[in-house]
């Protein structure tokens, strides 16, 4: 069977991905790990040229230093296939990391890892990329056919499998009724006929007219604005009736197989059946010659006309017993690089196939021939025991018909059904088939005929030997004949045989049918193969008065015949050459010169008789210096060693059975699982044995079920359960295995199990069985635990993806009212929940004011609203007071919401979510959500909303601070803090100055820089200060003066800064004098200048909100920005600034250098550098002392 290696799967992953992908081995002797190859797109993502350029190149040239240890110690986790990095994502191997580009530029990359056998596949993607372009990349690769349709029943969107499996292309396709594609079908409406998740067949036409059938299945979407779109996806039915005409073609072959009669005709079937299902020209079938010891070919391609033998690899797959792939290209007949299956079909032979070219199979193919070799299998097996079944048959029936004397086979009406020649001489007929048919007892003297009769029905029934009868024959009774009457089977079916002796003529022979008589009694009660023998051989010495008798058994492992016992028979063993061998192995009886044999024997035997006993041995028997034996003594012998063979077929059946027993039982007592033996009666099982396992699991024992319907003790109750039970019985009834999961009582309650029943097929009554129960309780319990979680994950994850999608379209939101109404559509337009709004804090801080809303809950807030104010209380006021997502798991059981609850239950609503919309410590608002059942927001999907609470408030703050920044008009807060706790206020009262606030920039890991000015005091002493205060790490002075300077802080910790900008406020104004600290906050009109106050009061003891004021701040447009920059720059200056920025001096990698600027303009290079970087100076003040004295963000 075919096997991809990992090398083969990385490039094809390399050449199907559209991110960019590169296949990572280890370097020998080394943890570094270096590119072994790479797709364009990672190549244009590390400025490569070209790909190959990369390959031997270790990828950490291209990862940035400070992300090199984390990322092998990664790649060296996933090679190891375990969890490589504690920062990764639960469900991918997966990290945030920064590559550097040829050119040293740095790129932000989410990089995925998954292990390929040695070697580590990774795909690189820029952080920020769209998904649409994969996505459609996705749509066109897809094989099946793709499309979305217009209400007016135009094409929208289709893909490239159009084109790649009708012919159509985009040019044919656009502009065409997409209707006009399907076979005799012009109605432009057609597409609605495709039921919502409902498959229906439909022939397209290709590009030629020609029908190609195609299994499709359709849907209708709504966009945002009401447009309804119909979007089908077609497959191609051709691999299905590819596969059923498979499966047919198989299902008909194997038939065949299995119905040949001979060897050659299974060969024939198997080779026509490859060669039609596979269409591979190259198929044969081998015998195994047992003799020789070669697999020679029997019927196949002219290529598979060879014999193999010892040496070839054909004959060492056949000996290992599995299927092998073979190197053909070198064979004649056969094209270069053609890969060749060889299978072995048991003992008997094999068979081989190959396909021109081929270099390897699919797993359909191979798993095709290998069913096909299977049922060879099977069908010569079963054609071999059928001919040796016949040759055993036969050989009895050879004995019978040239025995001497009558022998005839009757039923239990005397009935004759087989007669041998001398029957028929005996009763004057002119063949045996004249006597078939006929009543056995017509033949008798009509005085002896009943008890003749009477004996064979006997014999029959009781399947006992009858004692020796003397019986008179014909109507005149002038035939005296010695009847002697023993069970047999003939033809399946109980008969008995009598072998008839006429003592009137020959009335010496009365002794010898008497001693044939008691002997074929006393070596049928024989018990082991030695004592068959040695009766054989004690009956032949005294029957025939010879005292050189003796019996050889057959011993396979020394391949020889050893003497079991006799009389004068010494310790001769025979084996190949040897003339007692080969009567044995030809299974005919014949006589032999022992002396001429044996030469260096001291014999006098002379001339000895020996007759085969089947596979079992020989019996001999001779009568020193006799040359030749009479017909009687060759006869007598044969009978007797027909006896003997009977007696010792027998034995060995009995042996068997009793091995067979004993496993049985044994194997019965040592399952662990529960094992039932039953009969039925009827259609009830009857329980004959239980183990042990089965007394400890279901708490019943032995005594209390055997001889029970075992389904009055295990089967529940219910009605699906006994009807269960009734069907199992009804097949087990008539011999079929069962294999399936049933419910039954065990000692400890109702459990799940898999019941297999294995029947008795022996045609007996009545019918038995073996039934197995295999405890699977834990095992289902684990499957319906795993289908719960897997329906509540794909839930999980379509609310997830509600919640992303709607978090996605956020960030193009112009206003905070656009915010919330979004964010309340698109809850409310979802299948999960029926009603959303959005309200924030009133000026009191106890009540919540509605912005937004949306959904089934129309009149529901008038309800709620007092003045169109809803109270702060119940879950959407905790959720405000401690910022974190509260849950109503039923609004008919949580006394909280009793106000709300009549208004709840009229609109359907039975569960409720309160999100808080914060950002860092601001809470922006509340999102209240509605579902139309309860207990809908699990753990995970309280996570999702939490995210979705934070992303608003992130965006509200955006918002806020972006309308700060062009603002016309604020509100100016202004607050005095008489804390000394503060480090400026600390500063001004130690060091008896005044300490200001010039301008701040606070940083996404929320620490800061503040640059401020101390008079009065000398900067270094303002510095010296900062180990006394936990949330300054670092001083630097940047100026000193007389009296005073400007020295910039390190501060990580929660500042009033950060706490106004969190609040959508900026910091305008900070002066220290005497300890206490005036501070100036604006805010934006659409901020919540409440809650701006209270965060500042929370954060600062003693702080004060001593005035409020509105300003109207002018607009400032870039024409007036540069008309301040040209006021500020000589023309020199501002020449050189416009010239290095319109040469691309500024660009990044630059296009024109410093020196290449300067000699544009005829100054030098130094005079240029001191040209910008005065100029840059000025650009810079322009810019940040025009508004307030820091930044939001660095």
């Amino acid at each position: 069977m075919a096997e991809h290696a990992p090398g083969t799967i990385a490039e094809g992953f390399l050449a199907a991905s559209t991110e960019g992908a590169a296949v990572l081995v280890r370097e020998a002797g080394g943890d570094r790990w270096v590119h072994d190859r790479v797709n364009g797109p990672y190549a244009d993502l590390v400025g490569a040229d070209d790909p190959a350029t990369l390959s031997g190149v270790p990828l950490r040239n291209h990862v940035d230093e400070a992300d090199r240890d984390r990322v092998r110690a990664a790649l060296q986790g996933v090679a190891e296939a375990s969890r490589p990095d504690p920062g990764a994502a639960d469900d991918a191997w997966e990290w945030a990391v920064s590559l550097r580009t040829a050119g040293g530029e740095r790129v932000e990359v989410t990089l995925s890892a998954a292990p390929a056998g040695d070697r580590v596949v990774v795909t690189v993607r820029e952080v920020g990329r769209s998904d649409h372009a994969v996505v459609e990349a996705a749509i066109d690769g897809i094989d099946d056919v793709f499309f979305v349709v217009d209400e007016d029943g135009d094409y929208v969107r289709y893909n490239d499998a159009i084109e790649r499996s009708l012919g159509w292309t985009d040019r044919e396709v656009d502009g065409r009724d997409p209707s006009s594609f399907i076979a005799g079908n012009r109605d432009p409406d057609c597409w609605e006929d495709l039921a919502d998740d409902e498959p229906v067949v439909v022939d397209l036409l290709d590009v030629d007219g020609n029908r190609v059938p195609y299994e499709y299945r359709g849907w209708t979407v709504t966009d945002e604005n009401g447009d309804r779109y119909r979007v089908g996806v077609g497959r191609q039915m051709a691999e299905r009736e590819e596969r059923e005409r498979l499966l047919a073609s198989l299902h008909e072959a194997t038939d065949a197989i299995q119905r040949a009669t001979t060897d050659q005709e299974v060969y024939r079937w198997a080779v026509e059946a490859a060669t039609e299902i596979l269409d591979w020209p190259v198929v044969g079938c081998w015998r195994h010659d047992r003799a020789a010891a070669e697999l020679v070919p029997v019927a196949g391609h002219e290529a598979t006309r060879r014999r193999f033998g010892e040496g070839d690899e054909e004959w060492e797959i056949f000996r290992e017993g599995d299927p092998g792939v073979l190197e053909l290209g070198d064979r004649p007949d056969i094209d270069e690089g053609t890969v060749g299956v060889l299978f072995p079909l048991g003992d008997h032979g094999a068979l081989g196939a190959a396909a021109p070219e081929a270099e390897e199979y699919a797993d359909e193919a191979f798993d095709t021939l290998a069913i096909l070799a299977a049922h060879v299998e099977t069908a010569l097996a079963r054609i071999e025991r059928e001919r040796e079944f016949r040759r055993s048959k036969e050989r009895y029936r050879t004995l019978v018909e040239n025995a001497p004397v009558p022998i005839v086979i009757l039923d239990g009406d005397a009935t004759i059904r087989y007669c041998n020649a001398a029957t028929a001489d005996y009763l004057d007929a002119d063949s045996p088939g004249e006597l078939i048919g006929e009543d056995g007892g017509s033949f008798v003297h009509p005085e002896d005929r009943g008890p003749a009769v009477e004996t064979v029905r006997r014999t029959v029934e009781q399947d006992k030997v009858a004692p020796p009868a003397e019986l008179r024959f014909g109507d005149e009774g002038d035939r005296v004949a010695v009847a002697a009457v023993a069970p047999v089977v003939f033809e399946g079916e109980p008969a008995a045989q009598v072998v008839v002796n006429d003592v009137t003529d020959r009335k010496e022979r009365e002794h010898l049918l008497a001693a044939l008589h008691e002997t074929t009694d006393v070596i049928q009660r024989a018990r082991t193969p030695q004592e068959a023998c040695r009766r054989g051989v004690e009956a032949a010495h005294e029957i025939l008065g010879w005292d050189h008798t003796a019996c050889w058994l057959h011993d396979p492992e020394r391949g020889a015949l050893v003497p079991a016992t006799g009389h004068n028979a010494g310790d001769l063993e025979f084996a190949e050459g040897d003339p007692e061998w080969e009567i044995f192995r030809a299974g005919e009886p014949d006589t032999i010169d022992v002396n001429e044999a044996h030469p260096d024997t001291e014999s006098d035997i002379g001339r000895a008789m020996m007759f085969p006993l089947g596979d079992h041995g020989v019996i001999g028997a001779a009568d020193p210096g006799a040359d030749e034996y009479a017909d009687e003594d060759f006869d007598t012998l044969a009978i007797l060693a027909a006896h003997v063979e009977t007696a010792l077929d027998r034995i060995e059946r009995e042996r068997e059975v009793r091995r067979e027993r004993d496993r049985f039982t044994t194997l019965f007592e040592s399952i662990p699982e529960p094992v039932v033996h039953a009969e039925f009666d009827g259609d009830d099982p009857i329980v004959r044995n239980v183990n042990s396992a089965f007394e400890r699991t279901f708490g019943h024992d032995a005594e209390e079920v055997v001889g029970e319907d075992i389904d009055e003790y295990v089967v529940p109750e219910d009605t699906e359960a006994q009807e269960g039970a009734r069907e199992i019985n009804r097949l087990g009834r008539n011999l079929s295995e069962i294999d399936r999961e049933v419910r039954r009582l065990a000692a400890d309650g109702e459990r799940d199990f898999l019941f297999r029943s294995l029947p008795f097929d022996d045609e007996a009554e009545p019918v038995e069985s073996i039934g197995i129960y295999v405890d699977i309780t834990e095992r289902k319990e684990r499957e319906r635990e795993r289908q719960r979680q897997r329906d509540e994950l794909a839930t999980l994850n379509r609310i997830n993806e509600l919640l992303l999608n709607t978090t996605r379209v956020l960030s193009d939101a112009p206003s905070r009212s656009d915010v919330e109404e979004t964010v309340c559509e698109r809850l409310a337009d979802s299948d999960f929940y029926r009603f959303a709004w959005i309200g924030e804090r009133d000026v009191d801080g106890e009540r919540v004011v509605p912005r937004a809303s949306a959904g089934e809950g129309e009149g529901f807030l008038d309800d709620l609203a007092d003045d169109g104010v809803v109270p702060g209380k119940g879950p959407g006021g905790r959720a405000l007071r401690s910022g974190e997502v509260q849950v109503v798991e039923d609004v008919a059981e949580v006394p909280e919401f009793e106000p709300w609850r009549s208004a709840a239950e009229e609109r359907g609503f039975r569960s409720a979510a309160a999100v808080p919309l914060v950002h860092g410590d601001a809470v922006y608002g509340l999102l209240v959500v509605y579902a139309d059942s309860p207990a809908a927001f699990s753990e995970r999907e309280q996570d999702g909303f939490r995210t979705l609470g934070e992303t608003v408030g992130f965006v509200l703050n955006a918002i806020g601070n972006r309308k700060l920044l062009v603002a016309d008009t604020v509100t100016e807060l202004e607050f005095t803090v008489e804390s000394h706790d503060a480090f400026l206020a600390k500063a001004s009262a130690e060091l008896d100055c005044t300490v200001a606030l010039d301008g701040y920039t606070v940083h996404e890991d929320e620490n800061s820089l503040l640059y401020v000015s101390v008079e009065g005091a000398s900067p270094a002493a303002l510095a010296g200060m900062i180990d006394r205060f936990e949330g300054l790490a670092d001083a630097r002075v940047l100026s000193e003066t007389e009296n005073g300077g400007r020295v910039e802080l390190d501060s990580t910790g929660r500042s009033s800064i950060r706490t106004a900008l969190d609040a959508g406020a900026a910091v305008t104004e900070a002066v220290a004098t005497n300890g206490t600290t005036h501070l100036t906050v604006e805010v934006p009109q659409s901020v919540d200048a409440r809650g701006v106050v209270d965060r500042i009061a929370s954060l600062l003891d003693r702080a004060e909100l001593v005035a409020t004021r509105d300003l109207d701040r002018p607009v400032r447009t870039a024409a007036d920005l540069r008309e301040s920059l040209e006021e500020r720059l000589t023309e020199r200056r501002l020449m050189a600034l416009r010239t290095a920025y319109l040469s691309g001096y500024f660009e990044w990698p630059r296009e024109a250098t410093a020196e290449e600027v300067a000699d544009s303009m005829g100054i030098t290079s130094a005079t240029l550098h001191n040209h910008l970087r005065k100029s840059q100076k000025e650009l810079m003040s322009v810019v940040f002392d025009a508004g307030p004295v820091g930044s939001d963000r660095a």
